[in-house]
């Protein structure tokens, strides 16, 4: 029983200690969900907008034949094939959208990062930068405090003389935030992008004195001056360390339906309010004045879709009014809901149907893999034992790299095949086939370019000792990788096999290894060929 109870001793320790990492473990999580685009720095957008560029152009080329196997569908006249070629599309369209948002997203979060960075250049310091968010959030709650107090309250409680006060502390704040607004204006490489982003932050800022305080159109002075809450919501987002559980509720916000249909309830809610207000006299309705009157019938006839009837209109406008503030307003509220469900609930729908297609690509994946092995790894053997008798027989450089080329267009599936041979400082291309487009420059110098730097460093290099690899990059055009094989005899760089192979292709072992084994040949043939002609 005796080591029973050590067993549980330790047990009992080792449960203690791992407790201890809960706050460890929760400070993890915390830290990955308030993970914001923003918080990285520029390079590092920078290359996720070109991973995302070349999976789009992926996603791109796969919707190209995804059309084509549907419209050979539709010709072969076969309904079932054709209703999943339909689904295809949509999914990859789905994707392509999603990484498209996704985009979109790092391209502002790029503009976003250079305006934070120049900002706190200027304001020395990424503290002072903060500082001045928070001023800029205090300043704007301020502001918002006394437009709805003048809104409501403060013609009722408050002199002329302390409105003048009121009415000057506005001003300056709305200087500020002008300020704040023209600042970084100047500051960003876009301007058009900033202006259509951010607009409503100028005309928030705006201050509604003189003029604007004339007759009738101090409401719309008014009305205008609570736009300033959507800056608050934008002053917001810039402080970095501040309530960033939320910013899941902003991005619910950011959908487009459910955007359009909060602004189109504000809009029907002041139309609403001002028709009623012109239209019938609403002495009976609660309020002091007439606008807040209509805004309050407004509001419980559109939520309510007139169901609460707090006044019945008198004239044919204004039952007309009334009616279609009733009909919109049922539209809005089913908009809304529909849209806000979808959000909430659409995440893990999402994820799931995401999953089950990674699941089926992978089993695509192995299934082609299979069938490689099984089927085409003995033809490819013997293709290369084939060309390698064949290379050793040839008589001329020129016949040298054309069968080699040949053979890796036709028999191993390369889009491009194309030999090069060094010729002083300068690599020049002897032979070629498969497509034109991706395959290099007749003539390249040493240094410069994909294979003029890889022939300068192996120039550099002990070829006699060093085990030669192909060097790859990827190919975005067409989708695939490009090989660039050194070909080395006797402890020389002749030159190079230059491969372009599918994606597809590429990853799978004997047609990634296939253009070495045959540079080494052909490396061989081409420097007896040279003793020869010597």
């Amino acid at each position: 029983m005796l080591p029973n109870k050590i067993d549980s001793l330790e047990e009992h320790q080792l449960a203690l200690e791992l407790a201890q990492h809960e706050a460890s473990v929760t400070h993890i999580q915390q830290r990955a969900h308030r993970w914001r685009l923003q918080d990285c720095d520029e390079p590092t957008l920078v290359r996720m907008r070109h991973a995302l560029i070349v999976e789009m152009m992926r996603m791109r080329d796969k919707l190209t034949q995804a059309d084509d196997y549907f419209l050979q569908c539709v010709q072969a006249g076969e309904p079932l094939t054709t209703e999943q070629a339909l689904q295809q599309i949509d999914r990859l369209s789905a994707e392509w959208h999603s990484l498209d948002g996704h985009l979109r997203d790092v391209d502002n979060a790029i503009v976003e990062r250079h305006i934070q960075d120049r900002m706190t250049k200027l304001l020395g310091g990424a503290r002072n930068y903060s500082l001045w968010n928070t001023f800029i959030l205090v300043i704007i709650v301020l502001s918002i405090v006394i437009t709805i107090g003048e809104l409501i309250l403060f013609n009722q409680i408050i002199s002329t003389d302390s409105a003048a006060i009121f009415v000057t502390i506005d001003t300056t704040i709305c200087g500020i935030l002008l300020l704040d607004f023209f600042l970084r204006l100047w500051f960003v490489e876009d301007r058009r992008w900033y202006i259509r982003r951010y607009w409503i932050d100028f005309i928030a800022s705006l201050p509604f004195t003189g003029v604007l305080r004339f007759g009738r159109l101090i409401n719309l002075a008014r009305f205008a001056r609570t736009l300033r809450i959507l800056r608050l919501i934008r002053a917001y987002r810039s402080l970095v360390e501040t309530f960033r559980g939320l910013d899941k509720l902003f991005k619910t916000f950011e959908v487009i339906l459910l955007r359009r249909s909060l602004m189109l309830a504000v809009v029907l809610l002041f139309v609403g309010a001002f028709a009623i207000s012109a239209l019938e006299t609403l002495d009976t309705l609660p309020g002091d004045s007439e606008l807040q009157k209509g805004l309050w019938w407004s509001f419980t006839t559109v939520a309510t879709g007139g169901f609460a009837d707090i006044y019945d209109p008198t004239t044919v406008g204004g039952r007309v009014l009334t009616g279609g503030l009733v009909i919109l307003g049922f539209v809005v509220t089913g908009v809304f809901t529909a849209s806000l469900t979808s959000v909430l609930l659409g995440d893990e729908s999402k994820t799931v149907e995401q999953n089950l297609y990674q699941i089926e690509d992978q089993l695509t994946g192995m299934m082609g893999q299979l069938q490689l092995l099984s089927t085409q790894t003995n033809e490819g053997l013997l293709a290369l034992e084939t060309v390698a008798q064949a290379l050793s027989n040839q008589k001329s450089a020129e016949s040298i790299a054309m069968t080699l080329c040949t053979t890796m267009t036709e028999s191993f599936e390369a889009l491009q095949a194309s030999v090069h041979l060094i010729n002083g400082n300068q690599i020049n291309r002897l032979q070629h086939s498969g497509l034109e487009s991706v395959a290099p420059a007749d003539v390249i110098a040493v240094g410069e370019g994909f294979m003029g730097q890889i022939a300068a460093n192996l120039q550099r290099e002990d070829l006699y000792h060093l085990d030669v690899e192909p060097f790859d990059q990827p190919v975005v055009r067409v989708g695939g990788v490009a090989l660039a094989c050194p070909l080395v005899a006797r402890g020389s760089l002749l030159g190079f096999l230059h491969v372009v192979l599918p994606e597809n292709i590429g990853r799978y072992y004997l047609y990634n290894r296939a253009p070495m084994t045959l540079s080494h040949h052909a490396a061989i043939a081409l420097y007896a060929v040279r003793l020869e002609s010597a």
